[in-house]
């Protein structure tokens, strides 16, 4: 909807604008991915990173409840927010910021 806008009410600078967000863009994600490598244990808590790790690990859901004593849906919950934190969508995302790159 932005983008029909700006096309129509100043054509002139559509280009330019269209052309310089993908560049913000593909820079931000670059940006965004060595910060995040780099202070994964900044952005995460302690317990949210041990967490993340077991999980990316393939360890059973129940096994790591347990072991943490919560259950799986608070588990899961917790996934979520970590992944909110770190703008993955699943495990294998994930992994790229918890797992040492030797590992992976």
């Amino acid at each position: 909807m932005m983008e029909e806008l700006l096309e129509q009410k100043y054509p002139a600078f559509y280009a330019p604008v269209i052309e310089a967000c993908k560049r913000t863009y593909k820079n931000w994600l670059t940006f965004h991915n060595q910060f995040t490598k780099r202070n994964v244990t900044l952005i995460l808590s302690l317990r949210e990173y041990e967490l993340a790790t077991l999980v990316v690990r393939r360890v059973p859901y129940e096994k790591i409840a347990k072991q943490y004593s919560i259950s799986v849906g608070r588990l899961k919950n917790i996934l979520r927010e970590i992944y909110g934190k770190l703008h993955v969508s699943g495990r294998d995302e994930l992994a790229q910021y918890v797992l040492p790159t030797s590992i992976q």
